[in-house]
């Protein structure tokens, strides 16, 4: 009888073991830090997995790709040298530091690091825009004096007043009504500067914009700090202001050219004198403006010298 119970204690005890704790397992895949394992009883199975590494970056360290455990530090940037176009670059991530550098201290022609030309448009554009307004001025000029010529005939006539019957002066076809010197001198005085002002204000106004206007654009660059001289010089040279006239005074200033004629003996010389030292005054004057023309002339020249040395940089 004993015998008979010890039986069936074994074989519920084998019933127990085989039917485990007694439930369905709910399983939760294993990880790099657990096995296989029941979410609700501690049954396990198989081992732990092993860490997939990706391996340390410039930016982020050694990384598990299952469990995103990290180990270690980040590794250094691997930065290449700066160059005139490009900061300071690692080669693995792409970071930058710094700044570019400044194109061994050039601001116009070509870089000795690089290679890289430096504003060569906006120097070309000055020498497009400048031969344009040289041209202009030169035929502004040009006609001015061809304009000028006129008043010399009438200075012709002045110098020899007995042949000016009646007080009128003709000069091609335009006629002046009657002429006193005082008239005259009114007229033709700054003639040179006034012609261009008066007759061709236009473009003489669009000559000086455009000086203006290089001038702006050679702003603070160091290799154009000659040019922007020049170029101040030529804007000073072509001002946008009338000639002022200059003041006569005199007896001689209000005679008519028939009245001169009529002078005789000590009254005629004494006019004469003070008419000559007048002409003689005019002439200078009108050679000033005449040297005025000239130096323009050498101020433009001067432009083109120094604006060649600033496009030979690009050589």
């Amino acid at each position: 009888m004993k015998r008979q119970k010890l039986m069936g204690v074994l074989v519920l005890s084998g019933m127990f073991l085989l039917a485990g704790c007694g439930h369905e397992h709910v399983w939760e895949e294993a990880t790099c830090e657990m096995p296989k394992h029941c979410t609700e009883c501690e049954a396990t199975e198989g081992e732990a997995l092993e860490h997939r590494w990706k391996e340390a970056t410039c930016t982020s360290a050694k990384t598990c790709e299952i469990c995103g455990v990290s180990e270690g530090d980040p590794l250094p940037h691997s930065f290449l040298a700066a160059s005139c176009v490009k900061a300071e670059e690692c080669a693995s991530c792409g970071e930058t530091k710094g700044a570019p550098l400044a194109h061994g201290g050039m601001t116009i022609g070509i870089c000795d690091l690089c290679g890289q030309s430096l504003n060569k448009e906006l120097v070309l554009q000055m020498e497009y825009r400048f031969e344009v307004a040289a041209n202009d001025l030169a035929v502004t000029l040009t006609t001015a004096i061809q304009e000028y010529s006129s008043e010399i005939e009438v200075l012709t006539a002045l110098d020899n007043p007995e042949e000016m019957d009646p007080d009128e002066v003709l000069v091609g076809e335009l006629t002046w009504g009657t002429l006193t010197l005082g008239s005259f001198f009114e007229w033709a005085d700054g003639v040179l500067r006034e012609t261009v002002w008066e007759n061709h204000k236009e473009k003489y106004e669009e000559v000086k914009a455009v000086y203006e206007d290089i001038y702006e654009k050679c702003a603070d660059y160091p290799e154009l700090k000659t040019l922007k001289e020049k170029t101040k010089e030529l804007m000073d040279a072509v001002p946008l202001t009338p000639p002022t006239k200059r003041e006569r005074t005199g007896e001689v200033y209000d005679l008519k050219p028939s009245e001169i004629s009529a002078l005789e003996g000590e009254e005629r010389d004494r006019l004469k004198a003070e008419f000559e030292a007048a002409m003689e005054q005019w002439m200078q004057d009108m050679q000033e403006d005449i040297q005025w023309v000239s130096d323009v002339e050498t101020k433009a020249k001067e432009w083109v010298e120094e604006y060649n040395k600033v496009k030979a940089l690009f050589e």
